[in-house]
């Protein structure tokens, strides 16, 4: 699997360039179906979003139906390559 993230910083007027970060990876990406990492998943991605340690803990503490509705992909990452520009 290759995949690309871009973050584009938009057209510079004058300059006739374009600010721009990318980052190109290549891995393998599978469906998590283990519960226990699916909880673990989860606390990693809230604690990046969320600041409030109280909100986090009310969705990971949610029952574990909660989890059977949710799909998590787990992607191991191979090979990645990034560069930014103007």
């Amino acid at each position: 699997m290759c995949t690309t993230i871009i973050e584009d910083g938009g057209y510079i007027h004058g300059e006739c360039g374009h600010n721009y970060k990318s980052l190109v990876f290549w891995g393998k990406m599978e469906v998590v179906s283990n519960l226990d990492e699916k909880k673990h998943g989860m606390k990693i991605l809230l604690e990046h979003l969320e600041n409030d340690s109280k909100v986090i803990r009310k969705k990971l503490i949610a029952s574990d139906n909660y989890y059977s509705t949710m799909e998590v992909l787990k992607l191991e990452i191979a090979e990645i390559h990034g560069k930014a520009g103007r």
